[in-house]
């Protein structure tokens, strides 16, 4: 209630005259659609991270598991709201520019550390990913059964995510997103419908999967506070919807709504389908 609330006080704010610190402007940009910026922000939450849901469900039980899901996603979307509503105090336009108008100039190399951090285990994140998927690759496609998988996390790396890493724009990279995005829907609509092929398995596995209240939960917790994160593009929405706060709250409500159900129903399906044997990356499972 209390986080329905601040969203609603929130939308109530009237935004056609900001308010602005001494030497401090907000540019009004052309404005985004509420629709476009809603598909691009759940294309943002939307991720590789999905995989790994099915376990995290199996970690702490069915209904505890989407229980603490549903809270982490309306944390991180009131928190996404907070963003913009600094953004609108504070007349800043960046992440980083949110600190330093609070905290002082100096304050914005905290930001740029933590985002450092944190892309750093992001990009470990990815490169385990990436294995796990080149590994099955070449057994299935070459059958090489021995090949090492230090070497797979080393070829990808100098061969693709160091040299990527060094690139300043981008956007040429727009077209692959949106391939990784399809990739991802039509494993999203396999593992679904596998599961529904196979409900009569997949019920017994839910029923002993579904009520426990044990440690297992904190592990949840961890991997769905992961998996609803955009923070760091907030004040570009926010920007890009012409610091309208009433239409940054309904983007931001229907992109985690989605990103929740789409998740949610992965989640299930994928601890349905292999019960207490799921691994950390579904995929592997088959």
């Amino acid at each position: 209630n209390a986080i329905f609330s601040f969203v609603r006080n929130c939308t109530s704010l009237d935004l056609r005259h900001p308010v602005h610190l001494p030497g401090k402007s907000m540019s009004r940009p052309s404005v985004s659609s509420i629709g476009a910026a809603s598909v691009n922000l759940t294309k943002n939450l939307i991720g590789a991270a999905i995989f790994s849901l099915p376990q995290a469900l199996g970690r702490s039980s069915v209904l505890p598991g989407l229980l603490t899901m549903l809270g982490v996603a309306l944390v991180q979307a009131s928190s996404f709201v907070l963003i913009a509503v600094l953004c609108r105090q504070y007349g800043a336009q960046t992440y980083r520019g949110i600190c330093s108008s609070a905290f002082g100039p100096r304050s914005g190399r905290i930001v740029d550390f933590l985002i450092a951090t944190n892309s750093f285990f992001v990009c470990v994140a990815y490169q385990i990913l990436v294995a796990d998927f080149l590994q099955k690759a070449v057994q299935g496609l070459f059958g090489w059964d021995s090949v090492s998988r230090p070497a797979l996390i080393w070829t990808c790396m100098l061969t693709m995510t160091l040299p990527l890493s060094h690139v300043r724009d981008l956007s040429p990279l727009q077209y692959t997103s949106v391939m990784g995005l399809m990739i991802i829907g039509l494993v999203y609509l396999y593992v679904v419908s596998d599961f529904f092929e196979n409900f009569d398995v997949a019920q017994l596995n839910l029923g002993s999967n579904l009520a426990r209240i044990d440690m297992g939960i904190f592990s949840t917790l961890f991997l769905c506070t992961e998996t609803f994160q955009a923070h760091y593009n907030a004040p570009k929405f926010f920007r890009e919807l012409g610091f309208d706060l009433r239409a940054h709250a309904l983007t931001t409500a229907v992109s985690f709504s989605a990103a929740f159900l789409l998740y949610s129903s992965f989640a299930v399906a994928g601890l349905g389908l292999f019960g207490s044997n799921i691994v950390g990356n579904v995929l592997r499972n088959y």
